[in-house]
């Protein structure tokens, strides 16, 4: 799987009409590297917990009194296909309890001269809902990425 990419779909679940994104990622990105893209491509801003959830196995950033939560740094994603997986939960915000539906759909080489991970296409914005800020992506050629801070946002 070495030069793979991933083709992924995202789905918030309980939000109608659906927010969903579709990315592609390189098949050797860790579980915490996805919840990275997540928290970019559906417009959060990572100011809470989160984990993976692949059955009855959680992966995110496991604390010592959290014996039940694997390192979700360790894991590839790679390692979800062999293994079989094909959907798994994502939770953000335990207060809040967004849960996402992670779709693998495809595996395919990886194309040059493309960065990756990669956002694909969407739909609806991302949920006002415990959001205090956007991230500020802005479309380009293949994706999203965030604006430079201008020189007039500098320090006062």
């Amino acid at each position: 799987m070495k030069d793979s990419i991933i083709r992924i779909s995202i789905t918030l679940l309980d939000v109608d009409p659906a927010i969903w994104r579709r990315i592609e990622a390189p098949a050797s990105i860790t579980l915490e590297g996805l919840h990275d893209v997540i928290q970019i491509v559906m417009g959060w801003a990572d100011y809470h917990l989160h984990h993976f959830q692949f059955g009855d196995v959680m992966y995110g950033a496991p604390t010592p009194e959290d014996r039940d939560m694997h390192d979700g740094r360790k894991i590839k994603l790679s390692t979800a296909l062999v293994d079989g997986e094909r959907a798994f939960d994502y939770v953000y915000d335990y207060g809040d309890n967004w849960c996402c539906v992670v779709v693998l759909e495809a595996v395919a080489p990886a194309i040059l001269g493309v960065t990756y991970p990669c956002l694909v296409e969407g739909a609806r914005p991302r949920s006002s809902r415990g959001c205090r800020r956007s991230l500020g992506l802005w479309r380009v050629p293949g994706g999203y990425r965030r604006p430079k801070a201008r020189a007039s946002q500098g320090t006062a």
